[in-house]
């Protein structure tokens, strides 16, 4: 949230997140009409062990800026966002979608019908049963 001393029409700001474009491009910010504050939402999902915290910048601006007071550049004002991915213990995956075999219905006992693979995708190593 920024704060703007000035009120109705010059008090409006928009908001928006600059930074690596990878980056930027994970989240979006929104100017709430009603508090003036910017409101960062997801634009895509995230993957914690692809990335596990993103840091950005948030530009706050005049939408109506008065060029009789101050220089354009003193209109807006930025901090830096910080945001952590925290880990999810995410279910093993099957290499294949579907598995079959063919079995001779005269096939012994304790006849090997195929094999099952999984992967887990987390970083830690989890056994899989």
């Amino acid at each position: 949230m920024a704060d703007d001393g000035d009120i109705g029409i010059n008090a409006k700001m928009t908001y928006r997140l600059e930074g690596d474009l990878k980056e930027s491009s994970t989240f979006i910010i929104e100017t709430d009409p009603v508090t003036q504050e910017g409101v960062v939402h997801l634009a895509k999902s995230l993957d914690y062990e692809s990335k596990s915290h993103y840091v950005m910048v948030a530009e706050a601006a005049n939408d109506h800026p008065d060029t009789r007071f101050l220089t354009l550049d003193e209109f807006n004002d930025s901090t830096k966002l910080k945001i952590v991915v925290e880990d999810v213990d995410e279910p093993p995956v099957f290499f294949s979608a579907f598995y079959e075999w063919k079995v001779p219905e005269n096939a012994a006992v304790g006849t090997v019908v195929g094999t099952v693979s999984a992967r887990d995708t987390d970083t830690v190593n989890n056994p899989i049963r």
